[in-house]
C-alpha cells in the first residue's frame, strides 16, 4: 500500500492540516477565475479535491465541477455539499479522466509527486491533457522546490503539535530527490497508544516541470509564485503555481 492510500484516509491528517485557511482558498480560485475568464457555466475537475473546499468554490463561481479523491472519507464528508454543478466521487488521480470533457483541470495544494517513476507523473499529465476541452487549462499548485532544498537541505525539521487528546510530532527532511515527513501520533487518551505515518512528495522544480508540460503537449506554459498569482521566483516564492493550456 502507498504511503497515501493510509495516512490520507485518517482523521489524524484532517487534524493535522485541519488549520487550512478556508478564506485563502476562496480567494485563490477567485484569483484563478479572474485570470481565466472562463464563460460559465465551464466544466472544472478538482483532482484530490479532500474535503472539497476548491471544489465549493469554483462551484460558487458558476464551475460545473467533479471533485475526486483517493480517500473515501475525505469525499463522504465532501458529498454533503453535492448539489446539481457540484459531485464528488472516489478517484485515482492516476485514472482516465474522459476526452475532452473539461474547461479547467487543477491539481491543488501539493496533490501531484507521490510516485517513485517520472511515468506515472507524465501518465498524470497525459490523461489531464487528453481530458481538457480544446482551450482548457490545467492549474498545479506545487511547493517551490528550490525555496525548500535551500530551507531543509542539511537539517531535520521536527515539530511537536497538541490536539485535544493527541499529540502529533513531525520530523520533515529530504533524502534521494524527496521530502519526507515522518509522523508519529500519540492518543492520550488510548494508553498513549503510538501511530506511525509518512509522506513522501518528490522535488520537483520549475525547470523539470515544464520539461513534463512540454512532454505532455500544454503549451502557453506560466508560473506563478503565491496564491496571489504574483511572478515566480525560483529563490524565494512560497510555491510552484503552473497554469497550463491544451490549445490543439
Amino acid at each position: 500500500m502507498q504511503w497515501f492510500e493510509s495516512w490520507f484516509d485518517t482523521s489524524y491528517y484532517h487534524t493535522l492540516y485541519g488549520q487550512r485557511d478556508e478564506q485563502e482558498a476562496t480567494k485563490f480560485i477567485q484569483n484563478l477565475n479572474n485570470f481565466l475568464n472562463h464563460v460559465k457555466p465551464s466544466k472544472a475537475l478538482d483532482l484530490a479535491c479532500g474535503k472539497g473546499r476548491h471544489a465549493r468554490s469554483l462551484s460558487a463561481l458558476g464551475y460545473d465541477v467533479l471533485g475526486v479523491d483517493l480517500s473515501s472519507q475525505s469525499i463522504a464528508f465532501a458529498k454533503q455539499f453535492e448539489q446539481e454543478r457540484l459531485r464528488f466521487e472516489v478517484r485515482d488521480i492516476r485514472a482516465d479522466h474522459g476526452l475532452e470533457q473539461f474547461d479547467l483541470i487543477c491539481s491543488l495544494f501539493t496533490s501531484f509527486g507521490y510516485f517513485d517513476d517520472d511515468d506515472s507523473d507524465l501518465k498524470i499529465l497525459n490523461s489531464v491533457y487528453q481530458a481538457l476541452k480544446v482551450r482548457g487549462a490545467y492549474v498545479l499548485d506545487f511547493f517551490n522546490a528550490n525555496l525548500v532544498y535551500n530551507q531543509i537541505k542539511d537539517h531535520t525539521i521536527e515539530q511537536t503539535n497538541s490536539f485535544d487528546h493527541l499529540r502529533i510530532s513531525t520530523k520533515k527532511y529530504i533524502k534521494a530527490g524527496f521530502v519526507y515527513k515522518d509522523i508519529e501520533v500519540i492518543d492520550v487518551e488510548e494508553q498513549n497508544k503510538v501511530q506511525n505515518f509518512q509522506e513522501r512528495v518528490k522535488l520537483i522544480n520549475s525547470e523539470e516541470f515544464l520539461d513534463l508540460f512540454k512532454k505532455s503537449c500544454f503549451e502557453n506554459i506560466q508560473f506563478f509564485g503565491s496564491y496571489k498569482l504574483d511572478e515566480f521566483d525560483r529563490n524565494s516564492s512560497p510555491r510552484c503555481i503552473v497554469i497550463a493550456e491544451k490549445l490543439g
